[in-house]
């Protein structure tokens, strides 16, 4: 997942002269869940129970690894707006 901080990262990597395959990427769970919240509730369509369920359903994505499929569908919402 590449956020705005990635960017200064792989900047940072590139200058330092480390090898990209030895960094590793992580992700905040509790911090992208915050930013899911944010992002069902800039939904005007969706009640509250639909907000939910589309961020339950992305949490069990990230706490299974899927990080590709959220991103996805978050630049899926983008689309739609």
């Amino acid at each position: 997942m590449v956020w705005v901080g990635c960017f200064r990262i792989r900047r940072m990597v590139n200058d330092l002269g480390v090898q990209i395959k030895r960094v590793y990427e992580l992700i905040d769970f509790y911090h992208t869940v915050e930013h899911l919240g944010k992002i069902a509730a800039r939904r005007k369509t969706w009640n509250v129970i639909e907000g939910k369920k589309w961020m339950k359903k992305h949490k069990q994505f990230l706490k299974s690894g899927k990080i590709q499929q959220v991103i996805d569908a978050i630049k899926n919402l983008q689309r739609q707006e």
